[in-house]
């Protein structure tokens, strides 16, 4: 039978074991994203408000990024069919209301045989934390990237770079928490990375909008001094 992807019990563990070292190295891989909040538990009023300020709601956008290094060693007793990673890398989240979190674990899984249906793959995060307004309320975040179609991955590995987990069509966000007797989930959304396209500093900018100034200005004083019946040449 195979193993659901990191449980909330899974994750409780995992948060609650002594933390690995975060490998940083030029190999990590940073990954931005966003998340467009869907569906809002509202079975969970009595909780939600007071781990969240109430400020939480259907259509809310907030913003995260992880990293991970894709050497990390699969820790997974059957490393052929399931990937288990970490606790390594980063997670942050801007959400207010919530504290800072601990390194994640990291789950991979191929040709799986977990919802949607047989055959798929997957590659998931989660992580640990607590609210800032309910110190008693653990927050832990689980990203899913999920590919129905199974062609994501061709192992266990983690991915390599933003392009392939970009591949899987599928990207979901689920919010769980944990408090004392209560545990559940209180909101899901979907997930978007963002653009990682490198932004030119404002020195190159203006370097480069300089260069363009002098390139103008000596093609017009070329053009200025040249003959009429000299030919033309830049």
């Amino acid at each position: 039978m195979a193993r659901p992807c990191l449980t909330l019990a899974c994750v409780l563990a995992l948060a609650a074991s002594p933390l690995a070292a975060t490998r940083a190295g030029a190999e990590s891989i940073t990954v931005p994203f966003s998340v467009d909040v869907t569906h809002v538990f509202s079975s969970v009023p009595d909780i939600l408000t007071p781990i969240t300020g109430g400020s939480l709601q259907k259509g809310a956008e907030f913003h995260g990024v992880f990293s991970f290094d894709p050497d990390l060693p699969n820790k997974d007793a059957d490393p052929t069919q399931f990937g288990l990673f970490g606790p390594a890398g980063t997670l942050a989240l801007d959400l207010p209301w919530a504290s800072s979190f601990g390194p994640p674990t990291f789950e991979t899984e191929d040709n799986g045989f977990f919802a949607p249906g047989p055959g798929a793959d997957l590659f998931s995060l989660g992580s640990g934390g607590h609210s800032l307004l309910d110190p008693n309320a653990m927050l832990i975040p689980i990203l899913s990237f999920v590919d129905p179609a199974g062609v994501a991955l061709s192992g266990t590995a983690l991915p390599r770079s933003i392009t392939a987990i970009q591949a899987f069509p599928v990207k979901e966000f689920r919010m769980a928490f944990s408090r004392g007797e209560d545990d559940g989930s209180l909101f899901i959304g979907t997930v978007r990375l963002d653009d990682t396209s490198p932004v030119p500093e404002p020195a190159g900018v203006l370097l480069a909008a300089t260069g363009l100034l002098v390139l103008t200005s000596r093609v017009w004083t070329h053009g200025r001094n040249r003959s009429p019946s000299s030919p033309a040449v830049l």
